[in-house]
C-alpha cells in the first residue's frame, strides 16, 4: 500500500473513532442538559409559589474540588520582594511572621498579609502601579475595581483561580496623595494552589435546593434571587472550599459545594 493510501485509511479511521464516540456522548450530555432545564423549570415554579423570582440563569459548574495551601514561603516569597525589595530582615514567633527593610514593614497573618509602606514616590498612575504589583505578585488573573474615598484611593484586587473568583481575600492596596502607603489581601494563584480532594463541587441548581431548603432556618426572608456563582472560599488550615455565592435583595450566602452546607456570606 502506498504511503498516500495508508495516510488516507489513519484519517478515516481517525474520523470514524471521533463519529463513534461522539455518538457514545451526545445523548449523554443532551440528557444532562434536559434534566438541568427541567430542574430549573421546577425550581422556579416553586419559588414563585413563594413569592420569590429567579432573576438570573444557573451556569454550568465547573470541575472544582478542594484544595490546599502551599506553605507561606511560597505565597508570600514575591510579595515581600515586589514591596520591600531583596535587603529584608525577617523575625518569627510561634503566632507571626514580621519583615522590615527601609521601605517599610510587611505582617504575615494565617488569612494573609498586611504591609505599611513608607518612603514611597506618588504613583503618576496609582492603577498602573497596583497592576504591575500585582504582576510582580505572581498574580495575572484577576478583577479590579476602584473606591474614591475622603481619606484615600483604594483599588481592589479579587484574585482568580481556576477561572472562578477567590471569595472574601481581596487586595487592597491604599493610596494617599498618590502615594501607596498600605497593601493587604492574601495573595493566591495557582501556582500556590494544590487540588487535592476527590468530590467534586455540586451544580448551581443543587446549591440552589440547598439554599431553598434551609432558607428558613436562616431568616431569609427576601424575594428576589438575583445571583449565583461558583469560586473559591479559604478555609482553615491552609485550605480551600468550592462554594456558589448567591446573592439575593437582602444579603449573599454561600453554599458548600461539597457538603450543601449554607452560610451568610455578609
Amino acid at each position: 500500500m502506498s504511503t498516500g493510501k495508508l495516510k488516507n485509511l489513519i484519517i478515516l479511521i481517525l474520523l470514524l473513532t471521533c463519529g463513534f464516540l461522539l455518538v457514545l456522548v451526545l445523548p449523554a450530555r443532551m440528557e444532562m442538559h434536559r434534566r438541568s432545564e427541567e430542574t430549573t423549570r421546577r425550581l422556579r415554579e416553586l419559588m414563585a409559589e413563594a413569592d420569590v423570582t429567579l432573576e438570573c440563569a444557573l451556569p454550568e459548574a465547573k470541575d472544582l474540588r478542594a484544595a490546599e495551601l502551599a506553605g507561606s514561603g511560597t505565597i508570600y516569597a514575591d510579595v515581600v520582594t515586589a514591596l520591600l525589595g531583596d535587603k529584608v530582615l525577617s523575625s518569627q514567633t510561634a503566632y507571626r511572621t514580621e519583615y522590615t527593610a527601609d521601605g517599610g514593614t510587611l505582617l504575615l497573618r494565617t488569612n494573609g498579609f498586611t504591609a505599611a509602606l513608607q518612603g514611597r514616590e506618588a504613583a503618576p498612575d496609582p492603577r498602573a502601579e497596583t497592576e504591575a504589583l500585582l504582576a510582580g505578585f505572581g498574580i495575572t488573573h484577576y478583577t479590579l475595581r476602584r473606591e474614591d474615598g475622603e481619606d484615600a484611593l483604594r483599588f481592589f484586587a479579587a484574585p482568580q483561580l481556576y477561572g472562578v473568583p477567590l471569595f472574601s481575600s481581596e487586595l487592597c492596596f491604599v493610596y494617599r496623595d498618590g502615594v501607596l502607603t498600605e497593601v493587604s489581601g492574601l495573595p493566591l494563584r495557582e501556582a500556590c494552589v494544590t487540588p487535592t480532594g476527590q468530590k467534586r463541587c455540586c451544580s448551581a441548581q443543587d446549591a440552589l435546593v440547598a439554599f431553598w431548603g434551609k432558607r428558613l432556618s436562616l431568616g431569609w426572608v427576601g424575594s428576589r434571587v438575583e445571583s449565583i456563582e461558583q469560586g473559591y472560599l479559604p478555609e482553615d488550615p491552609g485550605t480551600l472550599r468550592p462554594v456558589w455565592k448567591i446573592g439575593t435583595d437582602t444579603g449573599a450566602y454561600y453554599v458548600d459545594g461539597l457538603t450543601r452546607a449554607v452560610i451568610r456570606a455578609d
